[in-house]
């Protein structure tokens, strides 16, 4: 009778510890440690590769500034959400064509450079984490008389 009753302390203990461990790693600002790297174990690049499919289906249905809503707080400064959706409207280079991720390189543990292609067109969307999530950092260009400042150089590892 008196192992049955350590049990449910075991329990609890072991509880408590595993609950503290995922909150310490949670507070490290990683994108492996808050759970950025998607589902099942999946990598920080296979994440930002997703996050990449999902803005790239934005552009290829129409959603413009959807699509924007997905861009880091550069990218947004860059080039204002209105000058965006109308050069998307105007232009549509990617509207209702199939897009789709080829591979993901890491530049850093919070930066991907994520190649995709379709319709005879190609290209790589820089994704940097943050905020808690992966963002474009580096919009498709647009032929209609989009601009935008140049982009900065991703940041070194450290």
């Amino acid at each position: 009778m008196r192992r049955n009753s350590r049990l449910p302390l075991l329990v609890t203990v072991l509880v408590a510890l595993l609950a503290m461990a995922f909150v310490s790693r949670a507070q490290d600002g990683t994108p492996e440690a808050s759970g950025a790297t998607g589902r099942g174990g999946a990598t920080a690049s296979e994440a930002a590769r997703s996050a990449a499919q999902n803005h790239l289906g934005l552009l290829s249905g129409g959603d413009w500034s959807g699509a924007w809503d997905g861009w880091s707080s550069d990218a947004k400064q860059r080039v204002p959400r209105a000058t965006y959706v109308r050069a998307g409207q105007a232009c549509h280079p990617l509207l209702a064509v199939p897009l789709q991720t080829a591979r993901a390189v890491p530049v850093n543990d919070r930066t991907v450079d994520v190649d995709w292609q379709g319709g005879g067109a190609s290209g790589t969307l820089r994704m940097v984490y943050e905020d808690g999530r992966w963002r474009v950092a580096t919009p498709p260009a647009q032929r209609c008389g989009l601009t935008s400042t140049p982009a900065p150089p991703a940041p070194s590892a450290g």
